[in-house]
């Protein structure tokens, strides 16, 4: 740097410029071509236009230069790759390990599904130098690869994944434009360090936030309750006596529980007392439920006492109940299957809708079975010169013979059956 007559600082040896970088839209080494429109500023690397060539100052950051001298600027060789790929890069790897290091120093809140997307954005947009709508297909690009990354590490399911997808768009797009402003705010700058380090606190700010949030400001305990109803055409014993001896789930299951949950394949064990366990075996995994409750053909209580399905960071399960509602005639039942379990997920307002559709969604596909059951128990059942069929289970011999079938049932199955 040399001194002008007016006492300010003039670029005139490129070895005295900022390091080049990825940030640098420059090309290896200045170019002696002299072509107003490719000329840039060796600091902040503005584009120097005819006003500013005849000033010989930088309108971005006031850097004065000799338009004789091209050691005093630069003109840029068409490198357009230059301009945004070493920031897309950045952005998707730098935010996998923000994400990765926050998911592990504290709960999975705020600072994990809005700060890592805002910080994504803020990379993309102080990293690259592109138009507005490069910069939104750089966003386009950079959360789907961030979100791949994340499940092939096995930081998240498919199902959680593409959720993540969804909720990190309006983050990133937020952080793009804090990114831009910062960039132009410390272009004008002489500081140093502006090349790469604001872009390595930008990354570190939401595991360190999350941290610091989780140790001093504790996150209550959040239960849930969901509640999903069902009506059986058959009358409540037949019902009952479904949910009780429901073995095996033999229909396909709807696309999002494909996504979101192991299937459910079968069932061990016996519920009809109190104490029972019952082991409801997933195709990745399995639920063991403690009866605590039996009300017969009325309600049967329960209690998970073993998760092992792969989301034990996201819910844990607590426990549930069936409840059965006769219709006045006997001929018709509704089921409601009730599950309660903590949430560990936040902001709630982002995933109660996502975790109520999952949770609905099974409590479907596993009373549709069992309404198939019950619905074939009543045919055979009613059924000329069929032929009696002991109990499942030799311990609910007693309970069904304390708790007839009403004489209205009763006739209703006879007049069917003739």
């Amino acid at each position: 740097m040399s001194v002008t007559e007016n006492g300010e600082h003039s670029a005139n040896d490129s070895d005295n410029s900022p390091a080049e970088s990825v940030f640098d839209d420059t090309v290896d080494k200045p170019v002696t071509r002299r072509d107003d429109a490719n000329r840039y500023c060796l600091r902040c690397h503005s584009p120097l236009d005819e006003s500013s060539i005849s000033e010989s100052r930088c309108p971005g950051c006031g850097l004065t230069f000799n338009p004789d001298d091209n050691h005093t600027y630069y003109v840029a060789v068409k490198a357009h790759w230059r301009f945004w790929f070493p920031g897309l890069c950045l952005a998707i790897g730098l935010g996998v390990l923000s994400y990765a290091v926050t998911l592990t120093v504290g709960d999975m809140g705020s600072p994990l599904f809005v700060g890592v997307p805002v910080a994504i954005g803020a990379i993309l947009g102080y990293a690259t130098r592109v138009k507005v709508w490069s910069r939104l297909l750089l966003a386009a690009i950079t959360i789907p690869s961030v979100v791949m990354v994340i499940v092939s590490m096995e930081l998240a399911g498919i199902f959680c994944g593409v959720s993540l997808g969804m909720i990190f768009c309006l983050p990133v797009l937020g952080g793009i434009g804090f990114g831009v402003m910062l960039r132009m705010i410390l272009k004008r700058t002489s500081w140093d360090q502006r090349v790469f380090l604001p872009v390595l606190l930008i990354a570190a700010l939401p595991p360190t936030s999350n941290y610091v949030i989780t140790r001093l400001f504790p996150r209550p305990i959040d239960i849930v309750t969901i509640e999903t109803d069902m009506t059986f055409p058959t009358a409540p014993e037949t019902a009952w006596n479904q949910i009780l001896f429901y073995e095996e789930v033999k229909q396909e299951p709807p696309w999002l529980l494909k996504l979101s949950l192991p299937r459910p394949v079968r069932t061990e064990g016996h519920s009809g007392q109190v104490g029972d366990v019952k082991r409801c075996v997933y195709e990745k995994g399995h639920l063991s439920k403690r009866i605590t409750g039996v009300e017969t053909n009325r309600q049967l209580d329960f209690e998970v006492v073993e998760q092992k399905l792969h989301f034990e960071r996201d819910v844990t399960l607590l426990d549930g109940s069936f409840e059965l509602s006769p219709n006045r005639l006997y001929t018709a039942t509704r089921v409601t299957l009730r599950t309660r379990y903590q949430r560990h997920l936040s902001p709630r307002w982002v995933w109660e809708p996502i975790e109520r559709q999952v949770v609905h969604t099974l409590h479907k596909h596993v009373m549709e079975g069992m309404r198939r059951k019950a619905v074939s128990a009543r045919d055979f059942d009613t059924a000329p010169n069929r032929v009696p069929s002991m109990p499942s289970h030799p311990s609910e011999t007693g309970k069904l013979a304390d708790h007839p079938t009403p004489n209205r049932t009763a006739a209703f199955v006879d007049g069917v059956g003739s």
